[in-house]
């Protein structure tokens, strides 16, 4: 089984060379003037629920409050000063693994969990008040592992499942099946998968070497959202996130010969036009110590707050961190 999260895990383990990044120039470069706050911890597989182990999936709400999956709990931090208020963690050990979260409002969060292979809306205290199990009148495999959702402008749960499936299914707030459609071909689904509604209700879907737009119901919008600056690229798309003024955010990183990383975060109009990035250009080799400013290594998820500004959740082989940068504005020098 292909697992969302072996590539993590196994922590750029890079083993085969690829080129850099196209050296396409945005109209606006980044820095750290940018950067509102930045903070990385030791990735602890040892530490207890509710503490910090690594930084996964993402979400913000309408407050500003930004929700990370963190596999035995989900992380609340505040989106003004970056602190951690709370985790929100079943106590009843129903929830296995906390691969992705997903703000549902009241401070209530939905849960993926590829390990029991359902989906619960948990309040927050950690109560479980929906399961939804993968087994549809559509889908009846049980064996399916969510491992990426989010709420919908109509207000039902989105689905995605990983093990290279392309089926996406969707579910009424109280856990009632609803539909499923295919993202289309398995460009999406063969390795790291993020996606995201924009303003304008469509699903904005990164996977590997590619990003999509569908409606709501399924049928394709955009075969290829930046196509031409993707194409030219050999990066690997890592999270994807649209602001609620229709710019689009795509996180990826790319291999030199060297086998350094090239991580940048990149803007986009809605047109599918570059304007901006994030990140410094090529980097070092050995993960072993902290990240430094400006730097990126996964891209692991991207948010957009409600303010526009943007905040990543990233790993590296040692460390994960989390950042909220301003790309609204104008560059910093």
């Amino acid at each position: 089984m292909i697992h969302k999260w072996l590539p993590i895990m196994s922590l750029l383990l890079l083993t085969t060379a690829a080129t850099v990044l196209a050296q396409t120039e945005p109209a606006t470069t980044y820095t750290s003037d940018a950067v509102g706050w930045q903070f990385s911890l030791p990735n602890n597989y040892m530490a207890a629920a509710g503490e910090p182990i690594i930084f996964l999936n993402l979400s913000a709400d309408a407050d500003g409050n930004i929700y990370v999956a963190n596999f035995t709990s989900a992380l609340v931090y505040d989106g003004e000063t970056g602190q951690l208020d709370h985790a929100i963690v079943d106590t009843s050990g129903t929830v296995v693994q906390y691969d992705d979260v997903a703000a549902a409002g009241d401070g209530n969060v939905w849960v993926a969990d590829s390990k029991s292979f359902a989906v619960y809306l948990l309040d927050p205290q950690g109560n479980i008040l929906v399961t939804i199990p993968s087994n549809t009148p559509d889908n009846p495999d049980a064996g399916m592992r969510p491992n990426e959702l989010e709420v919908g402008p109509d207000g039902n749960i989105y689905v995605l499942y990983s093990s290279a499936n392309t089926v996406m299914q969707v579910f009424t707030p109280t856990g009632e099946f609803v539909r499923s459609f295919s993202m289309g071909d398995r460009s999406l689904s063969t390795g790291l998968i993020d996606f995201t509604f924009g303003p304008d209700g469509n699903l904005y879907i990164a996977g590997v070497k590619t990003a999509r737009v569908l409606d709501a119901e399924g049928n394709i919008v955009v075969q290829q959202f930046a196509q031409e600056f993707l194409a030219a690229s050999s990066m690997d798309v890592r999270g994807i996130a649209v602001d609620a003024e229709g710019r689009v955010y795509i996180g990826g990183s790319s291999v030199a010969d060297d086998q350094s990383i090239t991580a940048a975060v990149y803007q986009f109009d809605a047109d599918g036009n570059l304007v901006g990035q994030f990140g410094k250009g090529q980097q070092r080799i050995n993960w072993g110590d902290d990240f430094q400013p400006e730097e990126l290594s996964f891209t692991v998820s991207l948010a957009s707050l409600p303010d526009g500004q943007l905040v990543i959740s990233d790993a590296n082989g040692a460390f994960s961190q989390l950042l909220k940068v301003n790309m609204t504005g104008a560059a910093s020098t």
